[in-house]
């Protein structure tokens, strides 16, 4: 049996697809709700963070034998996504709290 060496990619790229999906399916959810409470900025923001995002997590880890293992560093790109998704649920944690409180 050989070792595929593009079967490891493959897989990580389709686990940040299935990622990146998710994360904007949680931005509209919160986009939607900040809107609902009268908070279009914070809306059209976690709209965008979400497209953005995704379109990261989406194109930035190809599929295929083309991404061995080893060849180039998606680390800054890995990073910058748990960022994202940090500062996505902060601000759905303060609009959650502030709904609480204000609500």
């Amino acid at each position: 049996m050989s070792i595929d060496p593009g079967l490891q990619p493959q897989r990580t790229a389709l686990a940040w697809q299935r990622t990146g999906l998710s994360v904007l399916l949680a931005c509209a959810a919160a986009g939607f709700a900040a809107l609902r409470h009268g908070f279009p900025a914070a809306a059209l923001c976690t709209f965008v963070a979400g497209v953005v995002l995704c379109h990261v997590a989406v194109r930035h880890f190809p599929k295929g034998p083309d991404r061995v293992a080893g060849t180039g560093s998606v680390w800054p790109t890995m990073v910058a996504t748990v960022g994202v998704v940090v500062v996505i649920a902060l601000a759905g944690t303060a609009l959650a709290i502030a709904d609480m409180v204000f609500g």
